[in-house]
């Protein structure tokens, strides 16, 4: 017995709503934690710094920087993400094919996605706004031009913008390696590239900044823990590449394993789902080196490797969608049982909590612990 296409895609239709529903009523965390808030606390007062943009802005507004303006800036990263990544599975649902409905399904139940966004609240998490903004509408000068000043503008708030999401708009930009795609994506890169000069040469606050962030008033009332490096991002703000990679190399062994078998797992997932879906990310080769590359830069100077997979597969994901053929090939009937396994599949993941630090600081036990059923 086969399912007839007709069957499948209704089938699917149903399964992408559901997701989408669970994960708006589930996923949505109204509370900030004290890291998240810490972003929105460094500001150009005591000279200039990398990620002070945002808490700048917050500061040049009328009245004092209160806990409601700091958590309303921190929801906003995740409202504004959440949405981005809707706007690719409604995109992706109205375009009705089987790959397309497939590879929406994935997006919506994936804790990696919509999930992620929207219970995570960093400012890097902006960064899917440029890239789903390019996947929906890049082949528009409005966008292009729109997307060269964001991603500028965002290097400011948070490098990580760039490095995560905004390079995965390359092989968006150059899809068959012509000279005319090259020069076109060098245009909408030249000014985060120069933001990103800036921020490197000039970025990393000296003892005396860090101190003087560290006894603002704002940061005083707003955070009980300011000089705690797993509850503020503030201490940070001194280090320069050198003291990342060491902190990096010094990763326990145990540690390593962990975060590499995620990627593994996430890779697996991924790969698997997408054959079944007949979706291939096509274009050229070269346009995808730098989004490797930044993938490979983040997990030698950051430690939150997972949060990075997660954001470095949303990326590939939406430019999938983006590059998914006008017109699917012929639909073939498939076996019933297979389509509800995968759909079974959707739901599982659909269960799993936004991937945090598994395994960080409870070994195997919590790694093991995120992937049992039921939670």
């Amino acid at each position: 017995m086969e399912l007839r296409p007709a069957a499948e895609l209704r089938a699917l239709r149903v399964a992408v709503a559901a997701a989408v529903v669970w994960q708006l009523a589930q996923g949505w965390r109204s509370g900030a934690s004290e890291f998240e808030k810490s972003y929105w606390l460094v500001t150009y007062e005591h000279g200039f710094v990398r990620r002070g943009l945002g808490g700048e802005l917050l500061r040049l507004l009328p009245g004092p920087t209160t806990p409601e303006l700091v958590l309303g800036a921190a929801l906003g990263t995740s409202i504004l993400s959440a949405l981005a990544v809707l706007g690719v599975i409604v995109a992706l649902a109205r375009r009705g094919t089987g790959p397309a409905l497939w590879l929406a399904l994935l997006l919506a139940a994936s804790p990696f996605t919509l999930e992620a966004a929207l219970n995570k609240h960093r400012p890097d998490q902006l960064g899917l706004v440029v890239l789903a903004m390019m996947a929906l509408w890049g082949g528009r000068r409005w966008a292009q031009i729109t997307s060269a000043v964001l991603l500028a503008t965002l290097v400011f708030v948070h490098e990580g913008t760039l490095v995560s999401y905004g390079l995965f708009i390359l092989p968006l930009v150059v899809r068959e390696g012509r000279w005319a795609e090259w020069r076109n994506a060098a245009a909408i890169f030249a000014p985060a590239g120069v933001a990103t000069g800036i921020v490197l040469l000039w970025g990393r606050a000296s003892p005396a900044q860090v101190d003087a962030l560290l006894r603002d008033p704002a940061t005083v009332a707003l955070l009980q823990r300011p000089t705690d490096t797993d509850y503020s991002v503030l201490p940070y703000l001194g280090d320069s590449l050198r003291d990342s990679f060491a902190v990096v190399a010094a990763f326990p062994v145990e540690k390593a394993v962990l975060m590499v078998l995620w990627a593994v797992l996430l890779a697996a997932v991924h790969a698997g789902w997408l054959s079944w879906s007949r979706v291939s990310v096509p274009g050229t080769w070269l346009a995808w080196l730098p989004a490797l590359a930044g993938f490979a830069f983040v997990h030698v100077t950051a430690v939150d490797w997972q949060r990075w997979t997660s954001a470095a597969f949303t990326g590939l994901l939406i430019v999938a969608a983006a590059l998914l053929p006008a017109r699917a090939a012929e639909p073939t009937p498939r076996r019933p049982v297979v389509v509800w396994a995968w759909i079974a599949v959707a739901a599982y993941l659909a269960t799993r909590p936004p991937a945090g630090s598994v395994g960080w600081r409870d070994g195997w036990a919590g790694f093991l612990g995120y992937w049992a059923w039921p939670l």
